[in-house]
């Protein structure tokens, strides 16, 4: 192409400099930006007078003959010459069945397609002609979408018929309103006021909407697609519902997009692309022009769960309407705008294009219309929804099947036909309230509410009947010297009597002040067999903070040793009994008489608050009970099994790693202080000790098994891990130390201090194929999980929300804490009982296609810490 042999040179369009960068990115997958119409052509066709019309509207648009070329000053320009062949190319199918036919014409126009286009060879336009019968075509139009916009087609064809009707005469058609007046107009905007518009709409977004990783080498890949009709019945409800309301059938459909997307993420401030006719009404000319004109614009829409669907849809309406003026900037600098690099990876296209509905010629008898089902789009978005209205509306998701699978698409349409659906029957349903999953997702992340089935049994009662089955068995093993079962019981037994003695019973709190041994798991024993509920304070704990947790407690005496004595500023006022100077000999070794309730508290234990202050769990006996029951059930150990008492006191899990060996006979054997502290010397005791069972966090689990690793320590007698305390990464060491022994097996525990453990994964199998994190699993017995949006709406299968634990796990609430407990453990909407709370756990997590839960993050700003969530207010406060 000579600059002699031009007819014009043009500046390129924001959005046409965009097409361009992705389409020299882009080389090697599909060409995503090549625009395939379909048309079909009904009557009596003259096929030569037909490509003469196609020869003539070519000539007569210059840009449609536009080469994109780089100039000698690196910037790339539209040139175009005066002259081009546009290629034609005529099929008949007339003597194929019409079935063979049809498929012929997909294989033809998919081949067409797939050809790329060279963007600096001319014309970026092609055409063949399909004979399906005598009076029966298909005209197949391949263009790049650098030259052309959605709306410009249905003008095309407008002006392709008269000129077929005429034999290639334009006399009759207007005059031309060329792109350059576009490209000019487009100039001349006031790009600073634009610019101070889109930082105004995107000011406090915190985030894109990104439903799929960000991934800059993904290669150029055709969609699938999933096309929906709405019935003539459905399509006018809607629109008279949007009229009645003054709204657009386009702000429905962008409203309704955004609350997909929104159930989608789990945030209520959402993004997402929406293309732009770009026909400003102040161009003379501009609704008869052809061209690309379109923009792509971020649409924001922020949900409030309070507040109704139909508000949603005017404050939508109302925020585009104030940008409809600055639709010309560039997408890429309304980005920059925003700060937050890609906006969104969704995009929607409303194709209200000015189409001759009958497209039918009085003068030949030719009717010519679109074929939307065999069209193809341009876009390299993920997920693209394309409506266009008319006596159906119509709609279509194009989407990736390398990121999400077919039913995961339909999921997208149903759940917006669900909006559409009430915007008609129930625009006042607050958006906190509109449910948007189907029978199937809502089984999938509900199943059936079932009511808690206690068992009726107690913590004394399950150790005492242990006692009575193997009053002989090791029970505790320490410092070289065993106790069994019978002499625990016996122990135990004296000091509870000495406690109710003092007074001590039901809703009562003992404080232990007690080093690790065995005087810490008698007193244990002995505090649940007076019915009372035990607060443990670790020594280590620096006085301030034990003085505050008395204080709050308030207990009714404090247990300790001479050598843990606190300072008696610490204790405040409370009785302290020193343990290893007090004679209970003559207390009764008979198991004590108590009468006791599942919702007597059986331990108090404090976690971090967000106020600086720490705050008082009280978990009921009942919750307890059922923890251990379904430990014995689902993790196992037959009696006489190891189980070393890691873990620190003060952490919830030892409640579970000490009860629920004491109350199945199994062996608690208790590691030195300093041996627990040192990874290495810890490995070689569980060696030495032929330990089975280890509850251990995520952070001690890598040391162990670092450090089994570089002893060359299988720990062969070690069959049973439990983490718990914080979120389990498989990495090389924990992989190799399962594998190690081969009948190893790896159980993932979750809950925190106010539910305890509430779910579980087990991981016994090769771990070679799984991904980093492991799942937290599924709800443990009697225990409900849901993952809720803002308005405590159920989420779908893989949207993000936030975790509310509910059933026989949950706690009574913060002790002497009411306006705390009442914000955090909440009615549940969804339980069979009455009177049900749940959890609010402030974890986000979704739901895997193994029905199993994913953490994913915090909804607030708590880290863990060694197993223990901790508010940075805390931190601060110190």
């Amino acid at each position: 192409m000579t600059t002699s042999g031009l007819e014009d040179i043009l500046p390129l369009s924001p959005m046409q400099e965009g097409l361009l960068f992705h389409s020299r990115y882009e080389q090697d997958g599909a060409d995503v930006y090549a625009v395939q119409h379909v048309f079909a052509v009904e009557g009596a066709l003259d096929a030569a007078r037909l490509r003469a019309a196609v020869l003539a509207l070519v000539q007569r648009h210059p840009n449609l003959r536009a080469g994109f070329r780089q100039v000698d000053s690196g910037r790339v320009l539209q040139l175009v010459p005066h002259q081009v062949a546009v290629p034609w190319d005529e099929f008949d199918l007339s003597h194929l069945p019409d079935a063979d036919a049809e498929s012929e014409l997909g294989r033809l126009a998919a081949k067409e397609h797939g050809r790329r286009f060279d963007l600096a060879e001319p014309p970026l336009l092609r055409f063949s002609l399909v004979r399906l019968a005598p009076e029966r075509h298909r005209l197949v139009m391949t263009t790049h979408h650098i030259l052309l916009d959605g709306w410009s087609t249905p003008l095309l064809v407008r002006e392709l018929t008269t000129l077929y009707d005429t034999g290639g005469d334009a006399a009759t058609l207007p005059r031309v309103a060329p792109y350059r007046q576009y490209l000019g107009w487009l100039a001349r905007q006031d790009r600073p006021a634009a610019e101070a518009a889109w930082r105004e709409a995107l000011g406090g977004l915190e985030q894109p909407t990104l439903l799929t990783p960000v991934d800059p080498g993904r290669p150029g890949l055709m969609p699938e697609r999933i096309t929906v009709e709405l019935d003539d019945d459905r399509t006018a409800a809607l629109a008279d519902s949007a009229r009645r309301h003054g709204v657009t059938l386009n702000t429905v459909l962008q409203a309704a997009w955004g609350l997909v997307l929104s159930r989608r993420t789990g945030h209520d401030d959402v993004v997402f692309g929406a293309v732009v006719a770009g026909r400003d009404p102040r161009l003379p000319g501009v609704e008869n022009m052809v061209g690309l004109l379109i923009n792509m614009v971020p649409v924001r829409v922020s949900l409030d769960p309070a507040q109704s669907l139909l508000t949603t849809l005017r404050q939508v309406q109302d925020t585009q309407s104030r940008l409809t003026g600055h639709h010309h900037l560039g997408l890429a600098r309304i980005q920059q705008l925003g700060g937050l690099g890609d906006l969104f990876d969704t995009s929607l296209v409303f194709e209200n294009y000015p189409w001759d509905q009958s497209g039918e010629r009085p003068e030949t008898g030719l009717r010519i219309t679109p074929d939307l089902s065999r069209g193809r789009d341009a876009t390299h978005y993920p997920l693209t929804l394309i409506a266009a209205p008319g006596r159906r509306l119509y709609l279509r998701l194009d989407y990736r099947d390398d990121l999400f699978d077919r039913t995961t698409a339909a999921g997208f349409v149903d759940r917006l036909i669900r909006v559409l659906d009430l915007v008609v029957s129930d625009p006042s349903r607050p958006i906190g309230g509109i449910d948007l999953l189907s029978a199937r997702e809502r089984a999938a992340v509900l199943g059936v509410p079932a009511a808690v089935v206690p068992s009726g049994a107690t913590l004394p009662g399950l150790f005492e009947a242990r006692v009575a089955a193997g009053p002989g068995a090791a029970a505790v093993v320490w410092g070289g010297s065993t106790l069994s079962y019978g002499e625990l019981n016996e122990r135990a037994n004296r000091l509870a009597h000495e406690l109710v003695g003092r007074g001590v019973g039901p809703e009562d709190v003992v404080a232990l002040a007690l080093p690790r041994g065995v005087d810490l798991v008698v007193a244990v024993v002995a505090v649940l067999k007076a019915g009372a509920a035990y607060l443990p304070l670790d020594p280590a704990y620096p006085a301030a903070r034990v003085a505050y947790m008395v204080a709050d407690a308030r207990p009714v005496l404090v247990l300790t040793t001479g050598e843990s004595r606190l300072a008696a500023e610490a204790v405040g006022g409370a009785p302290v009994v020193l343990l290893d100077s007090l004679d209970v000999r003559e207390r009764s070794s008979d198991n004590p008489v108590t009468a006791l309730s599942a919702d007597h508290p059986a331990y108090v234990i404090y976690t971090s608050g967000s106020t600086g202050r720490p705050k008082g769990v009280v978990m009921p006996a009942g919750a307890l009970v059922n923890l251990l029951e379904w430990h014995h059930e689902a993790v196992g150990g037959e009696p006489g099994t190891r189980t070393a008492q890691f873990t620190a006191i003060s952490f919830d899990v030892s409640a579970q790693e000490m009860l629920s060996a004491l109350m199945f006979g199994k062996t608690l054997v208790i590691p030195d202080e300093d041996v627990r502290r040192d990874a290495a010397r810890f490995v070689e005791w569980l060696d030495e000790h032929a330990v089975e069972e280890l509850f251990a966090p995520n952070l001690v689990l890598e040391a162990v098994a670092e450090a089994a690793v570089e002893q060359e320590r299988t720990l062969p007698r070690l069959r049973t891990v439990a983490q718990a305390g914080e979120a389990l990464t498989l990495s090389r060491v924990v992989r190799e130390f399962r594998t190690s022994a081969p009948d190893r097996v790896l159980h993932n525990h979750y809950g925190p201090t106010e539910t305890h453990v509430v779910t579980a994964h087990t991981l016994s199998d090769d771990l070679d194929g799984r991904p980093l994190t492991a799942p937290i699993g599924r709800p443990i017995a009697n225990t409900r999980a849901y993952v809720l949006g803002s308005g405590l709406e159920l989420v779908a299968p893989g949207v993000v929300g936030e975790l509310y634990i509910a059933g026989a796990g949950v706690a009574r609430g913060y002790l002497g804490r009411p306006g705390l407990t009442a914000e955090r453990f909440v009615a549940d909407p969804y339980a069979a009982e009455p009177g049900s709370r749940m959890y609010r756990t402030g974890d986000l997590v979704r739901w895997n296609p193994d029905g199993e839960l994913e953490f994913v993050g915090r909804a607030d700003h708590q880290v863990k810490i060694r197993g223990f969530r901790i508010e940075p207010g805390e931190i601060e406060n110190v």
